[in-house]
């Protein structure tokens, strides 16, 4: 049989999910049985083949060995990344997907492999600008279901360093940013309903962060209200039979006043202001 019948009947195989031939067909090429193709496609075939049968290290094992062989063959580098990243190799199936798209820049498949590999590497903004570059969201069903995981990386990304009390610019900022971020997952069309509901829970647990800071900016401001006039109440009474302590006392009160409860109700604005647009937009 010559090479021509062989490939093509190991990509029937590969085809048709009939992995246990496609292995038999790699060994015969390997064994040297179409001396044109050489070894290593026999190898990588069979690697393909043990990959979708669960046989993961002995996948990566004979697709190194054809990468090795054939270094700047852009497919074997590709399926040796598909297989790492399966394995929970990340930084291995992003170097391999990287030195894939080296080579062969215009593959959309590596293109996919490499923004997997980034975003389970925590580089989801990275992963994004891949996916984007090679249709984003006005891609197929499989490149809008990636663009939105990137998405929903970056926002998981934005959300952490919102503090347990939701204090501070920061948390505000993040929340208001992983609304903006999942308000875009919502736009994307055809996605399935584990991406839209993972968006849904970020982008209500951001609503509900600026929701808890304009109820704590609201509660600030009570509170800073009720320890000047206690102040105020105090130091009235200690000189009760002075005009100028009691006009100093005046004085008194309206500076912690304006000193207290300014920060508290800008911030409470603020926050005011945010939850009132997240809950418009939802």
């Amino acid at each position: 049989m010559g090479e021509t019948d062989l490939l093509r009947l190991a990509e029937e195989a590969l085809d048709t999910g009939n992995w246990n031939e496609a292995c038999r067909i790699g060994r015969q090429i390997a064994a040297g049985t179409a001396p044109d193709v050489g070894a290593s496609y026999g190898w990588a075939i069979e690697g393909i083949a043990l990959r979708e049968l669960g046989r993961i290290a002995e996948s990566i094992e004979l697709l190194s060995r054809a990468v090795d062989d054939h270094p700047n063959e852009a497919l074997f580098l590709q399926e040796l990344a598909r297989t790492h990243l399966q394995a929970g190799n990340h930084q291995l199936a992003y170097d391999c997907a990287k030195r894939a798209d080296e080579i062969a820049p215009d593959s959309d498949v590596t293109a996919r492999i490499l923004g997997l590999a980034l975003v389970r590497l925590g580089r989801s903004a990275e992963a994004l600008s891949v996916f984007e570059a090679h249709g984003g969201v006005g891609g197929d069903e499989e490149l809008r279901k990636l663009t939105a995981v990137a998405i929903i990386g970056m926002a998981e990304a934005r959300f952490e360093p919102v503090s347990p009390d939701l204090a501070g610019p920061t948390s505000q900022e993040a929340a208001e940013a992983v609304i903006s971020l999942m308000d875009r997952v919502r736009a994307i069309d055809g996605l399935h309903e584990e991406e839209r509901s993972a968006a849904e829970q970020l982008r209500q647990a951001a609503t509900d962060a600026l929701g808890k800071r304009y109820l704590g900016g609201f509660a600030s401001v009570v509170s800073h209200l009720g320890l000047s006039f206690l102040v105020f109440i105090v130091v009235l009474l200690a000189s009760s039979q002075s005009v100028l302590a009691v006009l100093a006392a005046i004085a008194l009160l309206a500076v912690l006043t304006i000193r207290r409860i300014q920060p508290g109700w800008k911030g409470f604005r603020e926050a005011a202001e945010a939850y009132r647009r997240s809950g418009a937009e939802g």
